[in-house]
């Protein structure tokens, strides 16, 4: 009797959905419990992922592009007509990523009855589930239309808004011009983002780098400083590259962020809302086999851009 193979993978997912959907957001890229992870290497990630929306509705928001400025007036003064708050739909783009499994009759035919068969499917999907996870990982720390390096920009468009026509919504940015990074050109940022004209919470930003800016990074003057011993937690000069900070803020060492690029992050803004939930289809294959489609969708987005800072074309050696 022929082995039951579209059954069978239903089954694979069944069991291990939770560990699938791991390997898809492996490497600390993304947390499929919604909640953001303290640490890069821990069991969640950096980037929560909201609920599925089951019905089906675009994954927009309206955001404030303008607003009346502050005067200082004296006796008698009357006050100018208001504008008033104007307000722009932000529809972030979607991401969207498949990869198949392919089984060839020969290979079925050498599977000794349904637990072979069940170990097989568990080993391709699991595989397939590794290449979507690189995929993914290069779209949304990339910069192309949904990247973060296109989110955090103060000219780029993203979600449909033009940073160049609304300024409002720019994140600070600084072009280093391929300059090695310094502690100044770091301060510069944080102090821009955190001052009165933005306003953002020193508490909730981090720095996203790659391991060749931290290994510049860590041989700059005055290292004491820079390893972030955690919350409550005594100071800890021993050096660990998930413990380092600038100015008490983390920076955390992100493999697939581009060489050259520093992102001072608001954590809370950053977010993936799930359109599809990692699934799995049975599809036509015109050869001796079957084939497999897993796929998943979802909707980046960076909601608060003016609270974060880009260092970008840093020297990177």
């Amino acid at each position: 009797m022929a082995l039951d193979y579209a059954a069978t993978a239903n089954v694979v997912l069944d069991h291990n959905v939770d560990y699938l959907q791991s390997l898809v957001f492996a490497n600390g890229l993304c947390d499929a419990t919604g909640v953001a992870s303290e640490n890069y290497n821990g069991p969640t990630g950096l980037i929560p992922i909201l609920p599925t929306n089951a019905g089906g509705r675009d994954h927009s928001y309206r955001v404030k592009v303008s607003s009346g400025a502050a005067v200082e007036f004296t006796e008698y003064d009357e006050p100018v007509d208001a504008t008033g708050d104007a307000y722009i739909l932000c529809q972030p783009g979607t991401i969207s990523i498949w990869e198949q499994v392919l089984t060839t009759g020969f290979a079925q035919d050498a599977a000794h009855g349904p637990e072979d068969l069940y170990n097989f499917l568990v080993e391709g999907m699991s595989e397939a589930a590794r290449s979507m996870n690189d995929k993914l990982s290069n779209l949304l720390l990339g910069s192309g239309t949904n990247g973060l390096l296109t989110w955090i920009d103060d000219t780029a468009t993203a979600g449909g808004i033009s940073r160049g026509s609304y300024a409002a919504h720019g994140s600070y940015t600084t072009d280093m011009s391929t300059a090695k990074i310094t502690e100044s050109a770091l301060a510069t940022v944080v102090d821009a983002v955190i001052s009165p004209d933005r306003g953002a919470r020193k508490g909730e930003l981090e720095w996203w780098t790659s391991a060749t800016q931290a290994r510049i990074y860590r041989k700059l003057p005055d290292g004491g400083q820079r390893f972030y011993p955690g919350a409550g937690a005594p100071m800890d000069l021993t050096y660990d590259a998930d413990k380092l900070s600038f100015d008490g803020i983390p920076i955390r060492v992100i493999p697939d962020l581009v060489s050259s690029a520093w992102l001072l992050v608001h954590r809370p803004s950053v977010k993936i809302e799930q359109i599809r939930p990692l699934t799995v289809k049975n599809k036509f294959y015109p050869g001796d086999g079957d084939r497999l489609l897993m796929s998943w969708r979802g909707k980046p987005r960076v909601e608060k851009t003016h609270w974060c800072g880009k260092l970008e074309n840093c020297a990177t050696s």
